[in-house]
């Protein structure tokens, strides 16, 4: 798997994410990932048990998508 580029997970702080994330993360530990849901802080508090990966807020509503 090339890790070039950043897989972003929305969702990815929820019970299945979560468990994907954790899931790359042992499998691809140098995968770059990107938390992203509806509240930032759990995001990030994953993204740090993680390492390698940043989280951040995702507004579905929003054009841009990020909050």
């Amino acid at each position: 798997m090339e890790s070039e580029g950043r897989v972003v997970l929305v969702g990815g702080y929820g019970v299945v994410g979560a468990q994907l994330a954790l899931l790359l993360r042992e499998r691809h530990p140098d995968l770059p990932l990107l938390i992203a849901g509806r509240r930032e802080a759990p995001a990030r508090e994953l993204a740090a048990r993680l390492g390698r990966a940043d989280g951040v807020a995702l507004d579905v509503r929003s054009p841009q998508g990020w909050a």
